[in-house]
């Protein structure tokens, strides 16, 4: 898993992220465990918001110990408890344009 240095914070990507490229720690990366989400996830909010040029339904769930982004058309991703780590729910698709922004 990729790791960046934003800010000076490092964050965990679970698939490269070429828009990151320039803040990429060289030869550093991280393997995170499998997505700990269970059936206990709790929606925290829904809305619309412009994502990928287009207004999209925006879901955030609580599911311990982090929080699960769902955004229509993309990947869900989930992000960890101390927000150091960001997986795409669905590892087996491509990583799309809609993918990228909804990651950065």
């Amino acid at each position: 898993m990729p790791i960046y240095r934003i800010a000076g914070q490092e964050i965990y990507f679970s698939c490269p992220v070429p828009e990151l490229e320039s803040y990429e720690a060289a030869g550093a990366e991280r393997e995170v465990a499998a997505l700990p989400i269970d059936g206990a996830s709790t929606l925290i909010s829904r809305m619309t918001g412009l994502v990928g040029s287009e207004m999209r339904r925006v879901e955030t769930w609580s599911a311990p110990p982090g929080t699960l982004l769902k955004v229509e058309g993309g990947s869900d991703c989930y992000i960890s408890s101390g927000g150091d780590a960001i997986v795409r729910a669905n590892e087996t698709t491509e990583v799309t344009a809609l993918d990228s922004e909804i990651l950065l």
